[in-house]
């Protein structure tokens, strides 16, 4: 059992897919009522079906668009690239959030966040690591830091709930 303070929060995954189901996971184990939010860019950067990268993200079957690029994920739900938001949907609210990497993303949060009835906290939630690396790394098979970067930035701007952030190893 996680003890982090507030009554209502948010894990959100910075990264994408492992981010999110490691977010998942903490949300779970927090026992109080929690959601999780997963940040993807707008270009795919792992193969999906089609086998492909740097492709037009996609969602199919989602549970409604809550704000452009914000997306309610059920267990219904498909998508481009590696798509795993859909696993921890049946145990808790799960939200994509598509960042067009156009300066949005705050507001892209607070509208999940919204549509989840507020927060109290939230944590942003690091798989790995490579949030710790610098934007200039440039060998992707060490880390792909840039969009850790922009998401910790992102949620670092929320204003109202307590902020943490989490690496898991």
């Amino acid at each position: 059992m996680l003890d982090l303070p507030g009554d209502r929060q948010a894990f959100i995954g910075i990264g994408g897919g492992s981010d999110c189901i490691q977010a998942s996971v903490l949300a779970l184990m927090g026992g109080k009522t929690a959601c999780a939010i997963s940040i993807r860019t707008a270009k795919t950067a792992s193969q999906g079906a089609s086998g492909k990268m740097g492709e037009e993200r996609s969602v199919q079957n989602h549970g409604g668009e809550v704000a452009p690029g914000v997306f309610r994920i059920t267990p219904q739900t498909t998508g481009s690239g590696r798509f795993v938001e859909f696993i921890p949907a049946d145990r808790l609210p799960v939200y994509l959030i598509i960042d067009r990497g156009d300066g949005s993303l705050t507001a892209q949060i607070e509208a999940a966040l919204t549509d989840f009835g507020g927060v109290d906290t939230v944590v942003a939630v690091d798989t790995g690591g490579d949030s710790l690396y610098r934007t200039t790394v440039t060998d992707a098979t060490k880390a792909t830091p840039d969009q850790d970067i922009a998401s910790l930035k992102a949620v670092n701007a929320l204003r109202g709930p307590r902020l943490l952030s989490c690496i898991v190893a």
